[in-house]
Formats: structure tokens, sequence, C-alpha cells
């Protein structure tokens, strides 16, 4: 049996060297980026994350927020940099994945909408300029909760059958 490779694809004391300087220069290195990239990438990989089908998006998203956080690390307390972008990471990921399943519940609001007579405008939207945050909250729930509609329709077998 092959001996498993001990190297670690991202080493703590090079990720905090690379922190340091972009903290210093205000300018991310090539090599910081690729850092954060094989980071978020390998993050991905891990079982919960895996089977979304915006993992690249999730990634992209990783990789923007650490940026965007990144002049928040404090050396002088911490030298663990690793567990820190991990972190900024991992709670990204849950927030595209958060997200997107927001904007599937309006897809699927519009997509149902046009096929059931469009609901939509009976609430009082036009087909331009809809507010989704509105929708969603005027919306019955049925129509974009599965089990609430598989629930409503069985309730209404049960009524019919009473009658």
């Amino acid at each position: 049996m092959a001996k498993k490779n001990n190297t670690h694809y991202v080493k703590n004391a090079d990720l905090l060297e690379e922190i340091i300087l972009y903290k210093e220069t205000k300018v991310c290195s090539e090599r910081l980026g690729e850092m954060l990239l094989a980071i978020a990438r390998h993050y991905s990989g891990l079982g919960r994350f895996a089977g979304y089908t915006w993992r690249s998006d999730m990634i992209s998203n990783a990789v923007f927020t650490c940026l965007k956080y990144m002049k928040s690390f404090k050396p002088e307390r911490s030298s663990n940099a690793f567990a820190y972008i991990t972190e900024i990471i991992k709670n990204s990921f849950k927030y595209t994945i958060k997200e997107e399943k927001k904007l599937g519940k309006i897809r699927d609001i519009c997509y149902k909408g046009t096929l059931l007579g469009n609901p939509v405008e009976e609430i009082g939207y036009a087909q331009t300029a809809i507010n989704y945050e509105d929708l969603l909250k005027k919306v019955p729930e049925h129509l974009y909760d599965e089990e609430l509609a598989v629930k409503r329709v069985e309730d209404n077998r049960r009524r019919e059958v009473e009658e």
C-alpha cells in the first residue's frame, strides 16, 4: 500500500506571512490568491458542501469575502491564520447556500406562477419590477414549499372523502 502524502496544501506559516504582507501593502499577491482559492476549493469538497450545483459560486464568494475581512486579522493576537480564513470560508459558504435557497424559492414562485394562471398578478404585482422580498411574504407558502403543498393536497382529499 502506498504511503499517504502528509504535505499540507497550504502551510499556516506561509499564509500568515502573506496576510501580513497584504496588510502592509494593501495589495493581494498572486500567491495569497492561490492559497485562498486552494483552501476554498478544498473546503468545498467536504461532504456537507460537495453536492451543491452552485459550488463554483460558493468558492468565488468565499475568496471575495476573505479579501474583504482579511484586514481584521490581527497577527499579534493569533498566529493561526489558516483557522481564521477557514472560518470565513465556512460562513461564506453557509451564507451563499442560504441566499441560493431563497432565490430558488423565488424562481419556483415565478415559474409556478406562469403555470398556475400567474398568482403573482393576483397579489397585485406586475411582471416587471417585482419586489421579491415582499413577494415571499405575500405568496402562500404552499406554492414554494413542496411538503406543505403535498400536505394541503392530502387534506383536501381527506375532506372530499369525509363529505
